[in-house]
């Protein structure tokens, strides 16, 4: 007798067996049997349960990682625009008192233009004046750039954040300088130009008799 004959035979002897008990039995195990599948169910459905927990914990503790490197970048970021609006508010100021400034040296020249002074010594001091406010209108650019570049500024590294906004500092000074030393040269000359005797004025031919 092979080994699956004797299988089937016994698995037909059990059956028989089975139909063989009392209903009474046979409802009882039937009963126990459903209990313990349902016990299996539930044994399993705790477990993916548990799994989902562990899972959304996982994702809790990484989305509150996330959080603090956001967190601590936007930190940075502020403390990078705090630091630029503090030379942004001094480099305003110097670049608007430059402006007055000039304001103040072009009624000078309109003052010695009406008192007759040399014409080519005006018109020399207000092409000087007019390259002054050429520069000064290239400082205001310059500042109003930089006021843009750092609030794009990627602060993830904020020591080169920082070199970058010292750079864009450096850069607008050099421009302010660069208007300090043409104002200065316009006054220069207003000083020479005033230093200077104001031409007479040509006498007209007198008219001879024939």
């Amino acid at each position: 007798m092979s080994v699956l004959v004797a299988v089937a035979l016994s698995m037909s002897g059990v059956a028989a067996l089975a139909n063989e008990m009392p209903k009474e039995i046979q409802e009882k195990v039937g009963l126990k049997a459903k209990i313990q599948g349902f016990l299996g169910l539930k044994k399993d459905e705790q477990k993916a349960k548990t799994e989902v927990k562990l899972d959304d914990k996982k994702e809790e503790a990484k989305e509150k990682q996330e959080l603090k490197k956001v967190t601590a970048q936007e930190k940075k970021q502020q403390q990078i625009q705090r630091f630029w609006d503090k030379m942004e508010f001094r480099l305003g100021v110097l670049i608007k008192n430059q402006g007055k400034l000039a304001d103040r040296i072009e009624k000078k020249i309109i003052a010695m233009e009406a008192s007759g002074k040399n014409t080519a010594s005006i018109l020399e001091l207000k092409a000087k004046l007019m390259a002054a406010r050429v520069l000064i209108a290239s400082a205001k650019t310059a500042l109003d750039d930089g006021s843009k570049t750092v609030k794009d500024l990627d602060t993830t590294d904020s020591k080169a954040a920082l070199k970058q906004v010292r750079e864009i500092n450096k850069d607008i000074l050099e421009k302010i300088k660069a208007v300090h030393e043409a104002l200065v040269d316009v006054i220069k000359s207003i000083n020479d130009a005033k230093s200077s005797p104001t031409p007479s004025p040509t006498p007209s031919p007198t008219p001879t008799q024939s």
